[in-house]
């Protein structure tokens, strides 16, 4: 959180969301961003786990992108609002990862959206 530029670059944020967050964390696909991007966002407070995750999807959506676009994202609350957690990219990894991750992390894993980016 010390680089908000990069953070905000790399994850599709702002300021105003970062605020509200301790620490992040992210996987980005080596080649090409659009195939694969996640962020694992620890909030502030847990309360906040609703409107971050709005937050959050409304600032992904609103990204300009240069070389094709992400087709799906997935956006979960976990462990009560403690963390949000959020993936975008080509919709066969998107439906992997969302598989995967609840597989891992049971019921701790609320999820808040998922839909088509366009």
């Amino acid at each position: 959180l010390s680089d908000k530029e990069t953070v905000n670059y790399m994850l599709h944020t702002n300021d105003e969301l970062l605020e509200g967050v301790e620490e992040v964390a992210s996987f980005v696909h080596a080649m090409n961003a659009n195939t694969f991007t996640a962020g694992v966002f620890k909030l502030k407070s847990a309360g906040d786990a609703e409107a971050f995750a709005t937050s959050l999807k409304d600032s992904v959506l609103a990204t300009q992108w240069m070389c094709g676009f992400p087709e799906k994202i997935v956006i979960f609350n976990v462990n009560g609002g403690d963390y949000v957690v959020y993936a975008i990219g080509n919709g066969e990894a998107i439906e992997y990862f969302k598989t995967q991750y609840t597989a891992t992390i049971g019921e701790s894993a609320v999820l808040v959206t998922e839909e088509a980016v366009a």
